[in-house]
C-alpha cells in the first residue's frame, strides 16, 4: 500500500502555544504531510500492520532542530523520515473478506526509530 496522509499534532500545537514557539500559523506548523508506503500481515480478525514515510510537510520538528542548533546526523534526518507499527483487528476474518470491513487499530509513530507516540483509530476497507 502507497499513499499521502496528513495528521494535526495536538501535542504540538500545545508546545506550540505554552512555548509561544510561532507568532502565527499555529493550526498549520503543528500539521505533517508525508508520503507512506507499507504493508500488512493477515491473521485471520488480526493484523500486524507496518508503515514507512518520508514528510513532506513538517515544519515544527525542522524548526526546532534549527533553533536547538543540532548538527549530528540523526537530528537532521529525524524530521524527515517515519514509521508506524500496530495491531489491527478485523470483525469478520480480513483473509476471506478483505473488502466491506471495519476494524480498530493500536500503533506506535516513531521518527527515524524514535516513538512519537501512541495512536489508536477506526477504520474501514473499501
Amino acid at each position: 500500500m502507497q499513499g499521502l496522509e496528513a495528521y494535526y499534532n495536538t501535542g504540538v500545537n500545545d508546545y506550540i502555544l505554552s512555548q509561544q514557539f510561532y507568532e502565527e500559523e499555529k493550526f498549520t506548523n503543528s500539521t505533517a504531510f508525508l508520503f507512506i508506503t507499507g504493508h500488512e500481515f493477515l491473521l485471520g480478525h488480526f493484523s500486524l500492520f507496518t508503515n514507512g514515510g518520508v514528510y513532506i510537510h513538517n515544519p515544527f520538528y525542522s524548526e526546532l532542530n534549527r533553533r536547538e542548533n543540532f548538527t549530528y546526523v540523526k537530528s537532521k534526518l529525524k524530521p524527515l523520515f517515519t514509521a508506524r507499527i500496530g495491531i489491527q483487528y478485523y470483525l469478520k476474518d480480513a483473509v476471506f473478506t478483505p473488502k466491506n470491513q471495519l476494524y480498530a487499530g493500536v500503533y506506535i509513530k516513531t521518527n527515524l526509530g524514535q516513538a512519537d507516540f501512541l495512536e489508536t483509530g477506526i477504520g474501514y476497507t473499501f
